[in-house]
C-alpha cells in the first residue's frame, strides 16, 4: 500500500482562502502607512511602505478571483474594488487627520460635522468592497461579512493607531 498524505493546493492560514492572507497583509500595511503619514519624520517612511501595500492587495484580489464568474461579472466587481479601496484610503486618511486634530500639541475640537464626515465615509467603502468583492470572488456570506467588518473597521484602526503613535511619543507632530 503506497499512501500518499493530502495535498493543500491553496493557502489555508487559519483557514484562509487563496489571496486572503495577501489582501490581509496588504491592508495592514496600508493602515502603517496612513497612520504614520501625517508626521514630518515618518512621511517619507509612509510612501516607501504604500506601494508595497498597493501590490500586495492587487495582488491578493488577482489571486481571489473566481476563475468561472463571466466577463461582464469580473469588470464589475473589479471596477467596484477599485473604486471601494480608494474611499478605503480616503476614509483612513480621514481617521487620522481627526486623530492629528483631537491629539495634537494644541488639541482642538472636533465638531459633530467632521464626525458624521468620517462616519460616512466608513460607509463608503463597504458600500462598494461588499458588492465588489461579491461579484469578484465566490466567497461565502459569512466570508464577505467578515471582511465587511474588517473594511469597516479599517478607518478606526487608522485612527486609534494614530493617536497611539502619538501618544507613545513615537510620531512628532511639530513642523
Amino acid at each position: 500500500m503506497n499512501a500518499e498524505p493530502p495535498v493543500i493546493t491553496s493557502t489555508y492560514w487559519w483557514m484562509l482562502r487563496t489571496g486572503e492572507a495577501m489582501m490581509a497583509w496588504g491592508l495592514a500595511l496600508l493602515l502603517v502607512s496612513f497612520a504614520v503619514f501625517l508626521s514630518v519624520m515618518t512621511w517619507m517612511l509612509a510612501l516607501m511602505i504604500l506601494p508595497l501595500a498597493g501590490v500586495l492587495l492587487v495582488i491578493g484580489v488577482v489571486r481571489a478571483r473566481n476563475s468561472l464568474a463571466s466577463g461582464l461579472r469580473l469588470c464589475s466587481g473589479f471596477g467596484l474594488l477599485l473604486l471601494g479601496f480608494m474611499a478605503l484610503g480616503v476614509a483612513a486618511f480621514l481617521g487620522t487627520l481627526l486623530s492629528a486634530k483631537a491629539g495634537g500639541h494644541t488639541p482642538q475640537s472636533i465638531s459633530p460635522t467632521e464626525l458624521a464626515r468620517f462616519a460616512g465615509s466608513c460607509v463608503v467603502p463597504v458600500l462598494l468592497i461588499s458588492p465588489g468583492l461579491r461579484l469578484w470572488t465566490d466567497w461565502t456570506r459569512g466570508r464577505l461579512i467578515g471582511w465587511c467588518v474588517l473594511i469597516l473597521a479599517f478607518p478606526f484602526a487608522a485612527l486609534v493607531l494614530h493617536g497611539f503613535l502619538v501618544a507613545i511619543g513615537f510620531l512628532s507632530l511639530t513642523s
